[in-house]
């Protein structure tokens, strides 16, 4: 699951209803869970009120569904309120996300003892803000798990990579897929 700004969101699919309320009058469904977010959705969207919203990862399959009836490329982006909602996004390689690393200090660090891993091994991201003056965030524990990505991408940027987010980490130091609806190691 991933949270996105509206204007971001199309091509990406609902993971969840969104109601519209016209007080003393109805309360409906405006969009369904499932629904792929058209360009003529930003703004009943934002006439409810949402900025953002949280749509499922695409599976690869959907994903090329998609690509072909929109006539697009789709970039995969990874990203939270606490990092202005720009973490990392794929190139054209599809290889991973790259990182605002201008930005943010990310480190992958094992859930239990807040140890850093090396590349391949799945943790906590954890996130350092390097230029806030009014809420700096230090080693912010994001909940989410990924994994780093050895060497460099094939597009040539030094950038480094961040792999996959394959779902958050549970309180038991699981990963839980919330759109699989089931927990790996």
């Amino acid at each position: 699951m991933l949270e996105l700004p509206v204007s971001d969101a199309i091509g990406t699919v609902l993971c969840h209803d969104i109601t519209q309320i016209i007080p003393g009058q109805s309360k409906k469904a405006l969009f369904r869970k499932g629904h792929v977010i058209r360009p003529e959705d930003v703004e009943p969207l934002r006439t409810v009120g949402k900025e953002h919203i949280y749509v499922f990862n695409l599976a690869e399959g959907l994903r090329r569904e998609v690509e072909a009836a929109w006539g697009c490329e789709i970039f995969d982006h990874w990203g939270m309120t606490e990092t202005g909602y720009g973490g990392g996004v794929e190139c054209a390689a599809h290889s991973g996300y790259h990182l605002r690393e201008a930005d943010l200090l990310l480190e992958i660090a094992h859930p239990g003892t807040g140890e850093p891993l090396r590349p391949g091994e799945t943790g906590e991201i954890l996130v350092t803000t390097l230029g806030r003056r009014a809420l700096p965030l230090v080693c912010y524990r994001t909940g989410d798990a990924a994994a780093w990505l050895a060497g460099p991408c094939i597009c040539g940027s030094a950038l480094r990579r961040l792999g996959r987010v394959p779902g958050r980490i549970a309180s038991d130091g699981t990963i839980s897929q919330p759109d699989k609806g089931g927990r790996t190691a």
